[in-house]
């Protein structure tokens, strides 16, 4: 575990510049990496053990490799979800929340997820559940999602929902505080 968790931390402060954030940072952000959100994610809530991801397969190809070597590197379990059409979100949460016994909702941004009526779901069902919901759509978070991972021009953004962190009882880390840019909704 300890090999492994340096070996994370390494990659992480690798991807990112270390140097002074200035405010266009957290405007002009993009996607950070799959294990840039993971990483922060168990930063945030490191009890984790298995993680819902919703998101339209056909948009993310490779998302089965992706989320093998990430299971491999963080010893987290990943169910994933392909969203084909909008009934498919209920079904999906339902079994995540039911039998598959997720903490956390990982939400891609396909057109389907990014409907308000969806999001709206995916935030009330994650809130009634009490699970982390992770966003790469930072206006998801403003709307009640727990956090998104961006990239910064030099270190991280990470916006989080200071509501659903309070509902599932989650501080900021220290050191996050100190490596990344906080935006709190």
């Amino acid at each position: 575990m300890g090999i492994k968790y340096f070996f994370l931390v390494l990659i992480y402060l690798l991807a990112f510049n270390q140097h002074e954030l200035t405010a266009n940072d957290a405007q002009e952000t993009e996607e950070a990496s799959l294990l840039q959100q993971i990483f922060t994610l168990k930063q945030l809530k490191p009890d984790i053990k298995k993680i819902a991801v919703l998101c339209q397969t056909k948009n993310h190809i490779e998302i089965e490799q992706q989320l093998g070597r990430l299971q491999k590197q963080t010893q987290l379990e990943f169910v994933l979800y392909d969203i084909k059409k909008l009934p498919d979100v209920a079904k999906s949460v339902k079994d995540a929340t039911t039998y598959k016994d997720v903490q956390v909702l990982w939400i891609f941004a396909d057109e389907i997820l990014l409907d308000a009526k969806t999001q709206s779901y995916l935030i009330n069902q994650s809130m009634h559940a009490k699970l982390f919901l992770l966003s790469v759509d930072q206006e998801m978070v403003k709307k009640g999602g727990t956090a998104s991972v961006r990239k910064g021009a030099s270190k991280p953004v990470i916006f989080l929902n200071q509501k659903a962190m309070e509902l599932l009882a989650i501080s900021v880390p220290v050191d996050l505080t100190e490596s990344a840019e906080i935006i709190k909704f």
